[in-house]
């Protein structure tokens, strides 16, 4: 019998749903939605849920705000499934597991997860940027750092398709270079398959004999669910 190993979204940049945020209540309507033909599938077959990065819209200024405008929606998706993984993303870091305690959510924040030989991870790692900020001096780090925290996750959106363009793409616009970066960590810890975020393009190949996925955005893609045969589902639910 084929069965869910696990359904996973990313890229969703919840905000506090202010004048300052892309979100509306008719995307929690659209959550809830999902959340509610997804969870029983979950349940049925033990599976769980793999938030793959950028849930939260993280800025330092935004994490709590974002996480008690959403708390229903946070704590419907600990509800729904045995099993919650958070993986954080470069917008939604260490500083996040600190508001789910302080919320009551029981949803486990960690870099990665390994499921059933799929491996799970934002994907961030593999993105150059971050390692040369880091190789530049405190100063600079600092400063690049605020720059990137604070800069608008459409301007980024943009900047990752510019840079396919100059880098060359794979199916459906994912951006080589994420692919061979998610492809090595796989390969590293002999997993068969890989699911990312971060790009905000979604697609799924097959590179090096690794099964690989981009979950693109949540409110474009929707969800990824992934099979024991192999085969993996979209869903993208009504307001």
């Amino acid at each position: 019998m084929n069965r869910l190993l696990f359904a996973a979204y990313s890229d969703s940049h919840w905000g506090d749903l202010s004048e300052r945020d892309d979100h509306t209540p008719a995307d929690l309507a659209r959550m809830v939605n999902e959340l509610e033909t997804i969870g029983p599938l979950c349940q049925r077959d033990d599976a769980p849920i793999a938030l793959a990065g950028d849930i939260a819209e993280g800025k330092l200024y935004l994490v709590e705000d974002c996480i008690r405008a959403n708390r229903s929606m946070f704590q419907l998706t600990a509800q729904a499934a045995p099993k919650v993984w958070w993986l954080h993303g470069n917008h939604d870091e260490e500083l996040t597991q600190r508001m789910l305690r302080a919320n009551k959510i029981n949803i486990t924040l960690r870099p990665s997860v390994i499921i059933d030989g799929w491996l799970i991870f934002h994907n961030q790692e593999s993105d150059p940027e971050p390692v040369i900020w880091r190789k530049v001096g405190n100063g600079a780090c600092s400063l690049l750092a605020w720059i990137g925290n604070n800069i608008s996750h459409k301007l980024e959106d943009k900047a990752h398709r510019w840079a396919s363009s100059l880098t060359g793409s794979g199916r459906n616009g994912t951006p080589e270079r994420y692919i061979k970066g998610a492809v090595k960590f796989a390969q590293q810890y002999g997993c068969k398959g890989v699911v990312f975020g971060h790009t905000h393009q979604a697609g799924q190949g097959v590179y090096q004999g690794v099964q690989w996925v981009d979950l693109g955005t949540w409110k474009e893609n929707g969800w990824a669910c992934v099979w024991s045969d192999g085969t993996v589902t979209r869903y993208r639910g009504q307001a």
